[in-house]
């Protein structure tokens, strides 16, 4: 079974107490509110930015949004909290696999950017919580760089199911023994399309690892994020020497991933190389 919430998602339209849940003056502004040089030049015209220029480039005009936005993530957590319970009225619970996750992030105003479809973790680092008690430890958390992709041979695996060998993703049931990394290959990708000329954003393929992103912006500036030292993403590294072994490993990655894909835009960078 699956439930889908539409939330949170634009418009932000949510009952009280939600709506008034947080105080919009305790909200700092987040470190990377701004756009910060050495960007893509799409991030200035994206549809996207567009959006952070009308709603305001100034923190005091984001407060409240902010605030209604942490009270429609509670109204989603109060939803999932009466799904379990009537699991567990129905005496069901405990044998019964319960996966939260999410399509994508929200900007939310961060690097000038509102929506989705952006690179950056704000847009793709989603929650992904599993609970299956005598399956799944409580209170583990994993640092496996994971995937949507891993959700359906984990399921399998949990369920005592073969795993069809064309299944791209990978089980991630080791990862509930300590919260660990389990395997040598810790990639995982991320594409994007724009969805038309008036969307003003580029086509785009990325990487991450334990440590840093790769992104590669068609026809445009390519990036490079330490997100251990830069976990906000403010600071572009992708033509710093002191990073060119770690690009390298990076595009190597990405290229192998677009090959085993078929990725029309494999040759693009290729040339690059």
């Amino acid at each position: 079974h699956v439930c889908s919430y539409v939330g949170p998602h634009p418009p932000f339209k949510v009952p009280e107490p939600y709506y008034s849940m947080y105080d919009p003056s305790d909200i700092p502004e987040p470190p990377n509110f701004h756009p910060t040089p050495n960007k893509p030049h799409a991030n200035s015209t994206s549809f996207y930015h567009q959006l952070w220029l009308d709603h305001g480039d100034n923190w005091e005009a984001w407060r409240k949004s902010m605030a209604v936005y942490w009270g429609y993530c509670t109204l989603i957590d109060d939803q999932v909290g009466m799904l379990l319970a009537a699991l567990e009225a129905d005496g069901v619970l405990d044998d019964t696999l319960v996966i939260f996750a999410s399509d994508h992030g929200e900007m939310l105003g961060s690097h000038g950017l509102w929506h989705k479809m952006m690179p950056y973790e704000e847009a793709v680092r989603v929650p992904l919580a599993l609970r299956l008690p005598g399956t799944i430890p409580a209170g583990v958390r994993s640092n496996a760089v994971t995937s949507l992709i891993d959700i359906a041979p984990t399921i399998l695996s949990i369920c005592g199911a073969e795993i069809p060998a064309e299944y791209v993703g990978r089980d991630l049931s080791l990862a509930f023994v300590d919260g660990q990394e389990f395997q040598n290959d810790p990639y995982r990708f991320f594409e994007h399309k724009p969805l038309g000329e008036w969307h003003q954003t580029v086509e785009f393929r990325g990487v991450v690892d334990d440590h840093y992103k790769y992104v590669f912006n068609l026809g445009d500036l390519d990036e490079l994020y330490d997100l251990q030292a830069d976990p906000h993403e403010r600071d572009n590294r992708v033509d710093a020497p002191s990073y060119a072994v770690v690009r390298t490993r990076l595009k190597q990655r990405l290229l192998r991933w677009m090959r085993e894909t078929d990725d029309p835009l494999l040759h693009d960078l290729e040339s690059q190389m």
